[in-house]
């Protein structure tokens, strides 16, 4: 485990790994601060992307949400741009102790195209978003 006193002394220590490393610290979207508090403390960025991900899913009840709702929910042009604004937001809920599957599942509808629907853990993970976004 690695602490850092602020964001600055975070980022010159990510540089400096980024050349030691397959996958940058920094895509996992997360700093742990040094009060050795039990949540990570995520980037601000991250967590308001995932909440608006998992409010779309919440608000298109169980027909689920189809990529145009998911799409502009990420600020994203059309569906090609979700999978890379979806993997930190994965990561986040995986570092948050749920797995993907288990807060939301991708399946096609009957015409073919994704949707996004809740999991069975849904609920917790949204309010465990939520709750880090608000401290």
């Amino acid at each position: 485990e690695v602490t850092v006193a602020d964001t600055t002394e975070a980022a010159e220590l990510i540089a400096k790994l980024n050349g030691m490393q397959d996958k940058p610290i920094q895509s996992l979207g997360y700093i742990k601060s040094r009060d050795d508090s039990p949540r990570p403390e995520f980037r601000r960025e991250a967590t308001e992307s995932a909440l608006a991900f998992l409010t779309a899913i919440k608000d298109a009840g169980d027909r689920g949400a189809e990529a145009e709702v998911i799409a502009k929910a990420l600020k994203v042009d059309n569906h090609k741009g979700i999978g890379g604004r979806a993997t930190p937001i994965n990561k986040l809920i995986e570092a948050l102790g749920f797995k993907q599957h288990q807060v939301y599942d991708n399946p096609r509808n009957q015409e073919g195209r994704r949707i996004w629907q809740k999991g069975r853990m849904f609920q917790q993970a949204y309010d465990a978003v939520r709750n880090n976004l608000n401290g």
